[in-house]
């Protein structure tokens, strides 16, 4: 499993201990510092790298990013998921941060047009306070465009907290493509011109068609002013309904901080997918409505519009990574400057780990980047061992998740999980290389 960065830190000293620090906490992300450095000098090195004044989050991520555009050159179209988590250190005793929320991070995600390949982190603000900055999100797509080479074509892809007529119209104005659900039913005209409402006219919408899709569980939100948009869900296979229309809605103009009707108006093509509601859903069905620069003339267009949307979740499962694969919250750091390093630090490792999990339905030979030709063998001996098939890298996951202690009927397998098996998988590889090496000196 490798996370290697080309550094650029302005110190030849300064990138090599870069590279020792990435290469040691990628074969174990989720350890202790203490337990992943065991050379107390190496520990002392990645500490002092953590606290040098040239190793800002910045300089970082300079590195980090140069690189996520080098993957995607080869490619001609690219998805931007834009979001932001909270980080929430256990210790909160730093004052830089706000002790109820830690900090947040604003993240530019860039992945393949298919969903199966993550590139990496284009974009990256920190921020302590939790206040809205709806200047963020242009900032970060004119930035993303700025950067991009020039054969990449750039799609926006951003959750409501993005829905925001100043942002969506300069979107529009500066021709940039873009998907963002909508959160808010604001003013707009019906076809003959009379006031209406943004929800109310695309509901009116005739239904193009149908198809079934698989959604997966999740978590209801821990704030109060989401928890009736964003409730718990099981994993399932819904039939979703679709709708599209293009509507004029008025445009709002932000003035402190409330949204006041600016006197225009613009277009914007919507699109609806919802599940039907019957006895069998209830607060938990899906809803969706789609503002989007994308076309929607044909029920293909709209379905894909829809499947844009649906890529959104890889940039939640890139925070699971940083969180729970990598452990972020649960680290003791003493200041902000070194909280904020480490975390541009450990971006690339969860790149690497999102890209283990994505690895599903592709042949051996697809995935040798990913897995040695030892681990490769000794995967293949325990899939017999285990009765488990072996012919896609999905059923190397499955053998992967099984050396970590998951149990096949309980879905799939977690980060954690994942984690204890490939780290499992490491020491079998290296007890192979050693009885080779004693072989061979025979």
């Amino acid at each position: 499993m490798s996370s290697r960065i080309d550094w650029d830190l302005g110190d030849e000293r300064l990138n090599a201990r870069g590279d020792i620090c990435l290469d040691t906490l990628t074969e174990n992300p989720s350890a202790p510092f203490p337990k992943v450095f065991e050379d107390d000098a190496d520990l002392e090195g990645f500490y002092r790298f953590l606290h040098n004044s040239k190793t800002t989050p910045q300089a970082l991520f300079e590195s980090i990013r140069t690189q996520s555009w080098e993957r995607a050159r080869d490619f001609r179209d690219a998805l931007v998921l834009h979001d932001t988590t909270e980080i929430n250190p256990i210790s909160k005793s730093i004052r830089e941060f706000n002790r109820l929320s830690g900090f947040r991070a604003h993240v530019s995600l860039l992945v393949h047009s298919t969903g199966q390949d993550v590139f990496g982190p284009v974009g990256l603000k920190l921020m302590t306070r939790p206040a809205r900055q709806q200047g963020r999100w242009l900032e970060f797509v004119e930035e993303a465009e700025k950067c991009a080479p020039e054969n990449v074509n750039l799609l926006h892809v951003m959750d409501s907290e993005a829905d925001s007529s100043d942002i969506w119209h300069a979107l529009q104005q500066n021709k940039r493509r873009f998907v963002i659900r909508a959160r808010y039913s604001r003013q707009a005209k019906t076809k003959s011109g009379k006031p209406s409402l943004l929800f109310d006219e695309i509901e009116k919408a005739p239904v193009l068609g149908g198809r079934n899709i698989w959604v997966s569980k999740r978590k209801g939100s821990v704030y109060p002013a989401r928890r009736a948009s964003h409730v718990s869900r099981d994993q399932k296979v819904i039939h979703l309904k679709v709708s599209a229309q293009r509507i004029r809605v008025n445009l709002t103009k932000l003035i402190g901080k409330c949204h006041h009707d600016s006197g225009q108006t613009a277009e914007i093509n919507v699109v609806r997918a919802f599940e039907k509601l019957n006895a069998s859903t209830g607060r938990d069905k899906v809803d969706w409505i789609l503002l989007t620069s994308e076309p929607i003339g044909s029920l293909e267009e709209v379905f894909n519009v829809i499947d844009i949307y649906r890529h959104r979740w890889l940039v939640e499962e890139y925070f699971k990574a940083l969180k729970t694969g990598c452990q972020l919250e649960k680290r003791l750091l003493a200041d902000k400057k070194s909280w904020w390093s480490l975390t541009s630090l450990m971006m690339p490792i969860a790149t690497t780990l999102l890209n283990l999990r994505l690895r599903l339905d592709l042949r051996m030979s697809q995935a040798s980047f990913l897995i040695s030709a030892v681990q490769m063998k000794i995967l293949k001996i325990k899939a017999k061992e285990h009765g488990y098939k072996f012919k896609t890298y999905s059923d190397a996951q499955a053998v992967i998740a099984k050396l970590g202690g998951h149990i096949k009927w309980n879905g799939p397998p977690g980060w954690i999980t994942l984690l204890r098996g490939y780290l499992e998988l490491r020491l079998l590889e290296q007890g192979w290389l050693l009885a080779q090496k004693e072989r061979c000196d025979k």
